[in-house]
């Protein structure tokens, strides 16, 4: 039913379960049951204004004038209702843009940071980079500087060990010991028997003994526990402000002395001495450092000599 252009179902006031009458009274009234049963012509003289309830609704009983008014209320209002409505969405909207933009921006703002920290980081690794490229390329050059400088000191010690050998071998020829017994034993053919003496070819000897220790110290670079003063037949041992004589009487003390140096240059060559006499350990000195291999050579003969006794030793 559509009244004044407008559908009169689409009207609050008007329920659905009913339909639009208009009497002689110029009221409406009426619902679908009354009008299909006839009923309503019988209660005409009973119609008010007030509501009742038919079907599942309750309405109220207008004149056509009243709902020609609602119709043009809600006509009029349902364009501003729905202009507020739109204003409100579209202000909800705004404030949604607005707020999308302020993320955004704040967004951004976070975006420009981490490519600003990305570049920053960026730029420390490529200088670490470089900085590792440059401690590699140092470390390249320093390890061929050492590996040059290692195979001059290779060079160099075998050179030194050659002139010392060759200078050994010379003082071997300038002084050469001989063993005369298991107590006597003789350098440049004067005799050094123990229990030593006091005779003058002992203090001689004992000169050339001092003489020889003196170079051997220096040709090898090692120092000597006490002092040495050379000076031939009359040569002595100096420890701080006492003087020990290598002749005459007390020279005792002299030797001492003297065979302590000689053992201090057999520990730094590490070479052990079996023999007593110092003239023994003194060619021992000489023999060792002149061959080096003659310590290998001894341990291979001790090795082998261990083993002999032990096989001898299984098949007894």
């Amino acid at each position: 039913m559509v009244y004044l252009g407008v559908d009169m179902k689409s009207i609050p006031s008007f329920p659905p379960n009913c339909i639009l009458l208009q009497l002689s009274d110029s009221r409406i009234y009426g619902s679908r049951d009354e009008y299909n049963s006839g009923a309503f012509g019988e209660r005409e003289n009973e119609i008010s204004e007030v509501g009742e309830t038919t079907g599942h609704h309750k309405y109220e009983r207008k004149t056509m004038k009243d709902v020609e008014g609602d119709a043009k209320n809600q006509t009029q209002l349902e364009p501003r209702d729905v202009q507020k409505e739109l204003r409100a969405q579209y202000l909800t909207l705004k404030k949604e843009v607005h707020h999308a933009k302020q993320h955004l921006k704040i967004e951004e703002r976070k975006l420009k940071e981490e490519e600003k920290d990305g570049e920053d980081l960026q730029q420390e690794i490529k200088e670490a980079s470089e900085a590792v490229e440059l401690v590699r390329t140092q470390t390249e050059k320093v390890s061929q500087l050492l590996s040059h400088r290692q195979n001059q000191l290779k060079s160099t010690t075998f050179l030194l060990q050659t002139r010392q050998i060759t200078l050994l071998n010379s003082l071997r020829s300038f002084f050469p010991i001989e063993k005369v017994s298991a107590q006597t034993w003789t350098i440049n053919g004067l005799n050094l028997t123990k229990p030593y003496d006091e005779s003058e070819e002992a203090g001689s000897a004992w000169g050339l003994v001092v003489h020889l220790l003196t170079m051997l110290s220096k040709y090898l670079d090692i120092p000597l526990r006490y002092k040495l003063l050379s000076n031939s037949s009359r040569s002595a041992i100096q420890d701080g402000s006492r003087i020990y004589p290598l002749f005459g009487r007390g020279f005792n003390d002299g030797v001492r002395c003297l065979t302590v140096c000689v053992e201090g240059l057999l520990r730094a060559r590490d070479i052990v001495s079996k023999e007593e006499h110092v003239l023994g350990k003194i060619g021992e000195l000489l023999v060792g450092t002149c061959d080096p291999r003659r310590k290998e050579r001894e341990k291979s003969r001790e090795v082998r000599r261990k083993k002999t006794e032990q096989v001898e030793a299984m098949f007894r």
